[in-house]
């Protein structure tokens, strides 16, 4: 645990990272972010954020840990379930993928982008009503337009569809 006046400054250093990985600093990002961790081991977004920059490392079985550690450190951190779901779409683990993002859309129900996430897991294990279900929530949730596009695309794509391969993420949480 981190005193609380350290906590601020474990804040400051996930800020750093976020704004490297954004600027695609990824080395200064991963080294940021483990920073982070070390000085706050029992710090959920310290370790969601050094999944997010092992992700776009192209580094998914660490994001994957990362994410996990995430998760088992704030189980109500809808951001961390997301970010888990997608990294294991990435990998591969379609089923895990599912918990993880049902798990994520239950926490945080009017995210688009989770309920996308969701949608193209499912698509890969061939559930195709239920993808369908998940894209139409994702464009419900949407504020605007923009929002829900990319929901709206694949909801398309599945139009009179009965087997499909998925194509497109949303993105990964902050």
């Amino acid at each position: 645990e981190v005193a609380d006046d350290d906590d601020g400054a474990v804040d400051e250093l996930l800020g750093k990272a976020r704004d490297a990985l954004g600027a695609n600093e990824l080395g200064r990002a991963l080294k940021l972010a483990r920073l982070a961790t070390k000085k706050a081991p029992g710090k959920s977004a310290a370790f969601n954020t050094l999944g997010r920059v092992q992700l776009r490392r192209g580094e998914r079985k660490d994001a994957i840990a990362s994410f996990e550690k995430a998760v088992a450190l704030n189980p109500s951190s809808s951001f961390a379930e997301n970010n888990l779901g997608l990294a294991l779409i990435y990998d591969g683990k379609y089923e895990d993928a599912v918990d993880a993002l049902e798990n994520a859309t239950e926490l945080e129900p009017v995210e688009p982008y989770m309920w996308n996430n969701l949608g193209m897991a499912y698509e890969h294990l061939d559930r195709l009503d239920e993808a369908r279900d998940a894209y139409k929530q994702a464009v419900a949730a949407a504020a605007d337009e923009s929002g829900g596009a990319i929901a709206k695309g694949n909801l398309g794509r599945l139009a009179g569809v009965k087997t499909i391969k998925p194509m497109r993420t949303a993105k990964i949480d902050p």
